[in-house]
């Protein structure tokens, strides 16, 4: 079962989803420095910690179907696409 996507949206806009987001995105940037050239795939609702790695070679938010899908980033091309959990990666 996956949470409705704006229910997630709002969730990381809410101070307790911002905290949430600035840990998780410190642990993962622990692991892949932004600064270094890369591909990059997040599976679910992944723009949150995403956000740092946009000036990579690729960036891609693969949101599943069951939960929705919401265009990011806002401004300039989309990096989303809908997957089907059965289907990964694409």
């Amino acid at each position: 079962m996956h949470p409705d996507i704006l229910e997630l949206a709002r969730f990381y806009k809410s101070p307790l989803g911002r905290m949430t987001r600035d840990i998780l995105r410190s642990q993962v940037q622990a692991h892949w420095d932004p600064n270094l050239p890369r591909s990059m795939l997040g599976l679910g609702y992944a723009p949150p910690f995403l956000w740092p790695y946009l000036g990579s070679e690729r960036v891609v938010a693969a949101m599943p179907a069951a939960q929705g899908v919401l265009r990011w980033p806002h401004q300039g091309p989309s990096a989303t696409c809908l997957v089907h959990d059965h289907a990964l990666p694409f």
